[in-house]
């Protein structure tokens, strides 16, 4: 019966160290002050504000473009106006995304391509890849009127 205790305490022991490694401490978790900024974008995925008094939005999201649910999806960027839900005026140039995962993704170039549903709206895609998975981390460069401005982004 003590062994069982002592094999019972040590799985809760090795059972919660992960919690203390996953972001729990005891001042809490830290959010990027961007992120509690974030609004939810026209075409359904998280909208960070633009840096330095710009003014605007990115809406960061995987997209399937195709015939079937089986085509592979996009890493995805729209830039949206002041309002969050508008297209913006400005059109950005030199859009790169990278992402914070474990597998290594390099920095990936995105491309402007016309949305499916919205021909107004200003869009950058990436080639279709391998983006399914649950949660992407990172940072969005791009060039606004001359300037390069860089975003954090967190989705799921």
């Amino acid at each position: 019966m003590h062994a069982f205790r002592e094999r019972l305490v040590l799985a809760l022991i090795v059972g919660l160290l992960p919690i203390e490694h996953a972001g729990c401490s005891p001042s809490g978790p830290t959010i990027k002050a961007e992120f509690s900024k974030a609004i939810t974008g026209p075409h359904g995925g998280q909208a960070f504000p633009l840096p330095d008094q710009k003014k605007g939005y990115v809406e960061v999201l995987v997209e399937r473009v195709g015939p079937t649910k089986t085509a592979k999806p996009s890493f995805v960027v729209y830039y949206l106006g002041p309002d969050g839900k508008a297209p913006m005026a400005e059109r950005p140039s030199a859009v790169t995304a990278t992402f914070n995962v474990p597998e290594g993704i390099a920095p990936t170039t995105l491309t402007p391509k016309a949305a499916p549903k919205d021909a107004s709206a200003v869009r950058f895609a990436s080639e279709p890849g391998d983006f399914d998975a649950d949660e992407y981390q990172g940072t969005l460069k791009s060039t606004l009127g001359g300037t390069e401005t860089e975003v954090s982004f967190a989705i799921r």
